[in-house]
Order: C-alpha cells, then sequence, then structure tokens
C-alpha cells in the first residue's frame, strides 16, 4: 500500500472512466493520460483500468516503502531522502 503524507496542489486518485453513471450525477472523468496510465498499470501486473495517483504539480511525499510504482511523466524526479 502507497501511503500519501503530502499531497501536492490537483494530485487526484484517478481510475477508468467512469461509463453510464451520469444519471447518478458521477461525471465521465478519467486520467489526463490514459495511455500513461494504462502503461503503468501493465508495467507493475495491474488491470489497465486500476486506479493511479494522478501528480499534477510537485511536492507530494510518500515514505519509502516496499511498494512496486512506476513514474510515468514528460519531465519529472523522484527521490528519497
Amino acid at each position: 500500500m502507497l501511503r500519501v503524507l503530502k499531497a501536492g496542489l490537483q494530485s487526484t486518485l484517478q481510475g477508468a472512466p467512469r461509463l453510464g453513471h451520469r444519471h447518478l450525477g458521477i461525471p465521465y472523468a478519467g486520467p489526463a493520460d490514459p495511455l500513461s496510465m494504462a502503461l503503468a498499470n501493465r508495467l507493475v501486473g495491474n488491470d489497465r483500468d486500476a486506479t493511479c495517483l494522478e501528480i499534477t504539480f510537485e511536492t507530494n511525499r510518500c515514505p519509502a516503502a516496499p511498494v512496486t510504482a512506476t513514474l510515468q511523466s514528460a519531465s519529472a524526479s523522484a527521490s528519497n531522502p
């Protein structure tokens, strides 16, 4: 399990778009980059539509733990201080 100590601005949990529930007030939604989400999920052995942590801006803090993760981005970095 990934534990988030500090979520950055506009960090969200994103999964597959929610089709067929608009009449209940649930928007279509989904990730900003569905192809990257599907690739990241495949790299760690998840279903392509499994929920992901989508990080728009920096300053997220997640303690080091035994988790399998991928980082999909145009320009990003991860560190373990």
